[in-house]
């Protein structure tokens, strides 16, 4: 198949456009590069491209793709990266963001609720041995193969701090309670030793 294009060439310094209607490759059809040299494999460097391959929308910096959105809608940025078919984004590099929100619901206030069972410690520390792994928080092996799942590790955070809270009022009860019978325990002590040392002035 013969090319086909249309170029548009801007000369400013040694910025061009290249605009091509088709190519002789119509699986990577490009449709717009700009920078320096464009459409010259042997010098890539500063070139967007912006083009399809294989009916996927790409854009490329410098020979490389770096966004590619596919024809079911879901985008990966950076290099590919081995996700489950039902991933939408995948993002192959650093992100930096002044703040990220994600639904989570429901969120585990549910713990306060009075019918709720909290594991007793007996309980839960047999879990942990036989497990190796909180109650209902994803195994090590399960995250490094399936990646972690940051709506519901927070939750399960979240869960797992309200417990915490909770078992750590109940031990500060049990203390409170325990201090207030040693200290009954020592008055009475206290009085014991005072009628004996009462018997033995006389």
């Amino acid at each position: 198949m013969n090319t086909v294009s249309a170029t548009l060439a801007c000369l400013l310094g040694c910025m061009c456009i290249q605009l091509n209607a088709a190519t002789s490759d119509p699986a990577r059809a490009t449709l717009l590069e700009l920078g320096a040299y464009p459409g010259h494999s042997e010098n890539r460097r500063g070139v967007i491209s912006y083009y399809f391959d294989n009916r996927a929308l790409c854009l490329g910096v410098n020979g490389k793709d770096s966004i590619v959105v596919n024809t079911d809608g879901s985008v990966k940025i950076g290099k590919t990266l081995t996700v489950n078919a039902d991933t939408t984004v995948s993002v192959n590099t650093t992100l930096f963001a002044k703040e990220i929100r994600v639904q989570a619901n429901p969120f585990p206030d549910y713990v306060f609720a009075d019918d709720y069972r909290l594991l007793p410690l007996p309980e839960l520390e047999a879990a942990i041995k036989r497990d190796r792994h909180l109650p209902g928080v994803p195994a090590a092996a399960e995250i490094a193969k399936d990646g972690l799942p940051v709506s519901e590790i927070v939750v399960k955070q979240m869960e797992k701090i309200e417990e915490l809270t909770l078992h750590a009022i109940a031990l500060n009860k049990a203390n409170l309670a325990l201090q207030a019978e040693v200290q009954r325990a020592n008055e009475r002590l206290a009085a014991i030793e005072a009628r004996l040392a009462q018997q033995d002035g006389r």
